[in-house]
């Protein structure tokens, strides 16, 4: 198999990025919440993973596995991401929508808002998987006013200890906005105050804070080509430790045990045993995230150390690793598939799982697919950072509908019977007939409109 260019370029980075995070999360899914020896039950120990169903395309062959089909499972369309994806896009088009500006997190808040009843409507894609630190702070009397205060308010309601997962889940796009010094700011102070400001909009734990500094700022230094080693990664921890110490936007600081765990536990894991990711009482702890995620970057970092060149098989071995221990794998794999796609660019992503991100639906009932629309935006965002590689690409914020906050031009929120009907109706369908249970009544009982992703334990709630 040949290898793809590295390094590669800004452009390549970022939609690397942008599609490899997609990519991790639809994988992490074969997994979310089973422990890694139902895990290894299910699809063998190395397996072949496949988004395309058996026989669907050339690249599906016997050998790989689809994905195991239950009722958490069945809830998704096919070759589809979760919700770590839709709320990472959620910045994106908001950053969009101010040409390339701002990253507001009154505006992110709205967007947030809407999803968490509707969905992703630029897509029509139901709100799966809503954590219940994001709906105990969306759902809070004021939230929108001040969504940071009120998050940290539903922090302190619990004991300050609740340290989840989904907040840094989302984040990683933040560092391909910000990487570029702007206004006499560095791209990686830049990308520290975006990242904690958007994730204390629904989680106030200085850890998940300063998980989403540690990964927006991985993210800048491989955008800026400046990230080679084990020093340059624990350079930039030591910044945003140093940042959220220095902030006052951001009162609440790391304890010392707290930063001890880090350090010592979470910032370069040997391997991924040590992180026990299926322990079921801290799957969704955001220190747990990070810490895959920054094995995943060891793992890249040392192939190339070694003289290897990174090949199109390197993705997806790292992405199977990960989802194969279970527990949180979709967020596990979501923000390491998106830091080792930003460092190997997007023509290093697993070509086979690209193909088979399945498809979206545009207002007007139009079909699009996933994989091209990602490109779509990522290319947008290349334009307004002027890293294109389409020297006569425009993009114009006010005719792309798709960053509007309901998806589509003249579009409103959907009354509860659209809900039921339009989108929880197809969603009880879908599941019926990928679980072949299309004539079972049981499956055609409404779901919940907020289907919680539910963790057991303090600090597992996202």
């Amino acid at each position: 198999m040949s290898s793809p260019p590295f390094p590669p370029s800004s452009h390549d980075r970022l939609l690397g990025c942008l599609i490899g995070g997609a990519l991790g999360d639809a994988i992490g899914l074969f997994t979310e919440f089973l422990p890694k020896a139902e895990s290894a039950q299910l699809y063998g120990s190395t397996p072949s993973l496949s988004l395309l169903p058996p026989g669907s395309h050339p690249l599906a062959t016997p050998n790989m596995k689809a994905m195991h089909m239950d009722r958490h499972r069945g809830m998704f369309s096919p070759g589809s991401w979760t919700d770590d994806t839709d709320q990472s896009l959620l910045i994106l088009l908001s950053w969009l929508r101010s040409g390339g500006t701002t990253l507001d997190p009154k505006d992110f808040a709205q967007r947030l808002k809407v999803w968490c009843r509707e969905g992703l409507r630029a897509l029509a894609r139901p709100p799966l998987g809503l954590g219940r630190t994001v709906g105990a702070s969306v759902h809070a009397p004021g939230w929108l006013e001040d969504p940071i205060g009120i998050a940290r308010e539903k922090w302190e309601s619990t004991g300050r200890v609740v340290a989840p997962n989904g907040a840094v889940m989302r984040t990683a796009i933040i560092g391909c906005l910000c990487y570029q010094d702007k206004d006499g700011v560095s791209g990686l102070d830049r990308a520290f105050f975006a990242s904690m400001q958007l994730g204390a909009t629904t989680h106030a734990d200085p850890r998940c804070l300063v998980s989403c500094a540690i990964v927006s700022g991985i993210i800048v230094a491989i955008m800026r080509g400046e990230l080679a080693s084990e020093q340059d990664v624990r350079g930039i921890v030591t910044a945003a430790l140093a940042f959220l110490e220095a902030r006052p936007e951001f009162p609440d600081k790391l304890s010392e045990n707290h930063r001890a765990e880090l350090e010592q536990l979470y910032v370069w894991p040997s391997s991924l045993d040590q992180l026990a990711l299926d322990e079921r009482k801290s799957i969704g702890y955001t220190y747990k995230c990070l810490g895959s995620a920054m094995w995943a970057l060891r793992k890249a970092l040392e192939w190339r150390a070694n003289g290897q060149v990174p090949d199109r098989d390197m993705f997806e071995r790292i992405i199977t690793d990960i989802t194969m221990e279970g527990g949180d794998a979709d967020t596990n794999a979501v923000v390491a598939g998106a830091i080792v796609g930003c460092y190997l660019g997007v023509q290093g992503l697993c070509y086979r799982w690209a193909v088979g991100l399945g498809e979206g639906e545009r207002a007007g009932g139009e079909t699009v697919g996933l994989r091209e629309w990602l490109t779509q935006k990522g290319e947008a965002a290349c334009v307004l950072l002027g890293i294109s590689e389409m020297p006569a690409a425009t993009y114009d914020p006010t005719t792309d509908h798709d960053t509007l906050l309901y998806g589509a031009e003249d579009a409103v929120a959907l009354t509860d019977k659209e809900m039921d009907d339009m989108m929880w109706g197809k969603v009880m369908a879908g599941m019926a007939q990928r679980m072949g249970h299309a004539d079972d009544p049981k499956y055609n009982q409404p779901v919940p409109r907020h289907s919680a992703k539910s963790k057991n334990g303090d600090c597992t709630i996202m």
